[in-house]
């Protein structure tokens, strides 16, 4: 009970957030860009096949295209009562960046390739329902297995890695580069996946990595120890944050200050 009321209260504070904001726009004749809007409406529906779709997919999440232009147009406002008000220094950003460090420190990398002996083969996958397959998950199981000490065997007698994995990986997004699944952050895969590669040295190829997609064979091509990202990568990106940190003060302290003006009465307790 005590959820709904907080979920409640939050809700009455919303709506009176927006009709303040609303009012005090008509109050300073602060006029709305219709363009804008409906060219910020246009850029939600696009993803959409159809109209319908659209309005499908809001009524699921409990909105009204009104519900839409009403956020917009109070978006509109607000932007225009800190338009010019914030300056975000190129020192400020440069002291943020030396103050968080650790924020911006990439993890240790990795690329590699890999072939793919899956439980369930994307064949499989395509032409029989997901419940007959896990009914003979035990089955399909050791059939992948053996497919990959089949492949582990080619190997070790000297066959192409890439070739090898264009012709029987499972894996449909990396078999025809050679298994090749490029630069990946550790802890990105499953830990399996990051255990056999921490014990290779690049050119290696490990023994048989068990995940809960089937078994795999990796082959490490290079990898790459934790390092700090360059400032001029992230100069942008912190730039934008601490402007948005700005902007929702100073957002914060007009909306504080029109409650303040307003005389605000509700019935609920």
């Amino acid at each position: 009970v005590r959820e709904k009321t907080s979920i409640a209260k939050d809700l009455i504070e919303k709506e009176i957030v927006r009709e303040l904001v609303h009012q005090q726009g008509e109050k300073n004749n602060l006029e709305v860009d219709s363009d804008l809007i409906d060219k910020e409406m246009k850029a939600l529906r696009e993803p959409y096949a159809s109209d319908e779709e659209f309005k499908t997919a809001l009524k699921a999440r409990d909105i009204t295209l009104q519900d839409l232009k009403n956020s917009m147009t109070v978006d509109i406002l607000l932007n225009a009562q800190i338009k010019g008000k914030i300056n975000i220094s190129d020192a400020e950003v440069k002291k943020y960046y030396d103050a968080n460090e650790k924020k911006f420190l990439r993890p240790e990398s990795f690329r590699t390739r890999h072939i793919l002996a899956a439980i369930f083969t994307p064949e499989m996958l395509k032409s029989t329902p997901i419940k007959e397959l896990q009914n003979k998950r035990e089955e399909l199981t050791q059939q992948a297995e053996e497919r990959i000490d089949a492949i582990l065997k080619e190997l070790k007698e000297g066959a192409n890695f890439e070739e090898l994995a264009k012709k029987k990986s499972n894996d449909e997004s990396s078999r025809e580069s050679g298994g090749d699944l490029d630069i990946i952050y550790k802890g990105i895969l499953d830990p399996a996946f990051d255990e056999a590669i921490a014990k290779l040295n690049p050119g290696e190829i490990s023994g048989k990595v068990t995940t809960q997609f089937g078994f795999h064979v990796i082959q490490l091509i290079e990898k790459h120890p934790p390092e700090q990202t360059p400032f001029k990568e992230m100069e942008n990106a912190i730039q934008k944050h601490l402007f948005m940190e700005e902007a929702k003060k100073l957002v914060a302290a007009y909306v504080e200050g029109l409650k303040k003006q307003a005389k605000i009465e509700t019935f609920f307790n």
